[in-house]
C-alpha cells in the first residue's frame, strides 16, 4: 500500500512539471508573436522635378529612380539625395525620420548644371617607379559599368599603347576626351577642399570633375569638421558615365580653439583683457579655457562701457563682447584761480544788465564784474544792481548757451551744478539783508526769488546746488539766464556752472 501511494505522488509531480513546461512554451510563443508579428517598417516617397534621377540612401546608390515609392523600409533615420548627370540637386541632401506604418515624402529640384571641367593632375618630373597595384581598404561594388566589353577594350588598348611606346604613357594634353570620365564630388556642407589620389585639386564641393579613366581615391577636408567616410574609391569607366561620391561633414567642436572676440561701438576704444592692453576698436584673441575680465579705456565725451566677465569651457569656446560707448554731454564754465573764465564742451557766455521794459542788454562794462571774494578764497562774478546811477537801475545777469546734437540719445538724466553763493553785503543805501536770484531755462522760469543755499562766510568755494534739467533741455540751442531778483538788496556771487 505504501508503494502505491509513493507511485501516485511521483505521477502527480511529473504531471505538474509537464504542465509548467507547456505554460512556458506557450508564453514564449505568444511573446514571439507579439515581438515579431508587429510590422516595424514604413514607406518613403521620393519625387523630383524633373523625374528620372537615381536615389541614394545613406550615401549608398540604389536601383530606384524618381519618382518612386520605397516600401517596407525599417523605421529609423535616412539621408536621401539624388544624382542625375547634368543636373545639380536642390536641396542637396535631406534627412528623414521614418516611422513604422507611416509614409514619409521628400521632394527635390533638379537644376541644369554647366559642363564639367577636366581635372589635370600636377606634373611631377621624376623617374617612374614600380609599385604594387593599389588595394582598396574596403570592397569596391561591382556594377555593370565596370564590366562592360567597352571598358575592357579600352583597358586593353591603353595597355597595348603603353607597350608600343616603351612604357611611357601619353601626356594628358594628348589624351582624347574618351579617356576621361566624370565624377560628382559632393558633401552636405559645400566648400570642402577636394583631394584626388592624395593630392589637392584646388576645387571645392560640390563640383563635377573630369578625371582619367581608372580607379581613384577621393577625399575632402574642411577646417574644424569631421568627414565621413574619410576616403571613397571610385572606378571611373568612361566619359559616357558619371560617378557620385558623397561625404558627410559634421562640426568638430573639440578641435575649435578658445577665442574671445571684442569690438567697441560706435567709436574705437581701447580694450583690456585681465588688465593687459590688447588693442583698440576690435580684438580677436586665442586663449586657454578659463575666466577672463574684459574692460575698456575711457574716452572723452563718452560713458565708458562696464567691464564684462567671460568664461570659456569645452562646450563654450567662443566669447563675443561688444563695448558700447554712450555719448556724454559735459559742459562747464568757471572763473579760475587767476580770475579768467574757462569753458569746456562748447559752453558760451555773455553778461550784461536786465531792465524789465527793455529785456537783456549785453554790456561788459555795466554787467557783472569778476571779483576776488576773500571769504571764498576764490574769484567769482558779482551780481547786483545793473546800473546804480540810473533809474530804474536794472539787474545784472549772466547768460549761458550750449547746443545738444539732434542725434544725441540720453541714457541717463542730465544734471546742472550751480556754484552760487549769497552774501550779507548790501547794495549802497539799502538796509535789507536779502540775497535772491531768478533763473530761466529756455524761457521757462526755474528759480524765482531763490535764496542761495550757501553763504560766502562759510568759506566753501566748491559747494554747489544741483538741479535736474531733463525737462528743460531740447535738441539744438539751449539758453540759461541767471540774474538777481527784483527784491534782492545783497550781492550774489557765481563761480560757474557745470552740466553733465
Amino acid at each position: 500500500m505504501v508503494d502505491d501511494h509513493a507511485w501516485l505522488r511521483l505521477m502527480k509531480r511529473q504531471i505538474f512539471q509537464i504542465a509548467a513546461i507547456l505554460l512556458v512554451i506557450e508564453g514564449a510563443a505568444i511573446g514571439a508573436y507579439l515581438l515579431w508579428g508587429v510590422d516595424r517598417t514604413g514607406e518613403l516617397a521620393i519625387i523630383s522635378n524633373p523625374p528620372g534621377a537615381r536615389v541614394l540612401l545613406n550615401l549608398e546608390p540604389t536601383t530606384y529612380m524618381t519618382d518612386t515609392l520605397i516600401t517596407r523600409l525599417p523605421e529609423g533615420n535616412y539621408s536621401v539625395t539624388l544624382e542625375k548627370r547634368g543636373y545639380a540637386v536642390e536641396p542637396f541632401v535631406q534627412v528623414v525620420h521614418l516611422q513604422r506604418n507611416q509614409t514619409s515624402a521628400v521632394a527635390f529640384d533638379l537644376i541644369p548644371s554647366s559642363e564639367p571641367m577636366a581635372y589635370t593632375p600636377p606634373t611631377v618630373q621624376e623617374t617612374p617607379k614600380t609599385r604594387p597595384e593599389y588595394q582598396p581598404t574596403f570592397p569596391i561594388p561591382i556594377t555593370s559599368k565596370s564590366t562592360t566589353a567597352d571598358s575592357i577594350g579600352r583597358a586593353q588598348n591603353r595597355k597595348t599603347q603603353k607597350q608600343d611606346t616603351g612604357g611611357t604613357p601619353a601626356p594628358l594634353t594628348q589624351r582624347s576626351q574618351s579617356e576621361f570620365g566624370s565624377v560628382d564630388v559632393a558633401s552636405n556642407m559645400v566648400g570642402a577642399d577636394i583631394y584626388l589620389d592624395g593630392n589637392p585639386t584646388g576645387q571645392k564641393t560640390n563640383a563635377t570633375m573630369m578625371v582619367p579613366i581608372g580607379i581613384h581615391r577621393f577625399a575632402v577636408k574642411k577646417g574644424n569638421y569631421k568627414v565621413q567616410p574619410q576616403e571613397v574609391i571610385a572606378n571611373v569607366t568612361g566619359s559616357g558615365t558619371g560617378e557620385l561620391v558623397m561625404f558627410e561633414l559634421t562640426e568638430d567642436v573639440q578641435s575649435q580653439p578658445y577665442q574671445i572676440h571684442i569690438t567697441t561701438d560706435p567709436i574705437s576704444g581701447g580694450i583690456f583683457i585681465d588688465n593687459i592692453y590688447r588693442g583698440q576698436g576690435s580684438v580677436e584673441l586665442t586663449v586657454d579655457p578659463g575666466e577672463y575680465l574684459v574692460s575698456f579705456v575711457a574716452v572723452d565725451g563718452y560713458e565708458t562701457p562696464l567691464s564684462q566677465k567671460v568664461t570659456l569651457t569645452p562646450n563654450n569656446r567662443l566669447a563675443t563682447v561688444t563695448g558700447t560707448y554712450q555719448r556724454r554731454l559735459e559742459f562747464s564754465l568757471f572763473i579760475d584761480s587767476l580770475g579768467t573764465a574757462r569753458q569746456s564742451g562748447g559752453l558760451r557766455m555773455d553778461l550784461g544788465y536786465f531792465i524789465p521794459a527793455e529785456g537783456l542788454t549785453p554790456d561788459t562794462l555795466w554787467g557783472p564784474a569778476v571779483k576776488y571774494v576773500k571769504d571764498l578764497r576764490a574769484y567769482a562774478w558779482e551780481l547786483g544792481w545793473g546800473i546804480a546811477t540810473r533809474n530804474p537801475t536794472g539787474y545784472d545777469y549772466i547768460r549761458f548757451q550750449f547746443d545738444i546734437p539732434a542725434d544725441f540719445a540720453r541714457t541717463k538724466p542730465l544734471t546742472m551744478m550751480i556754484y552760487i553763493f549769497g552774501s550779507s553785503k548790501n547794495y549802497p543805501l539799502t538796509v535789507l539783508n536779502r540775497a535772491e536770484v531768478d533763473m530761466s531755462f529756455n524761457g521757462d522760469l526755474v528759480w524765482e526769488n531763490h535764496v542761495p543755499e550757501t553763504m560766502i562766510t562759510q568759506g566753501l568755494p566748491d559747494k554747489y546746488e544741483e538741479l535736474p534739467i531733463d525737462r528743460y533741455v531740447k535738441s539744438g540751442a539751449n539758453e540759461i539766464v541767471i540774474r538777481v531778483s527784483a527784491g534782492s538788496q545783497c550781492f550774489v556771487y557765481l563761480r560757474g556752472i557745470e552740466i553733465r
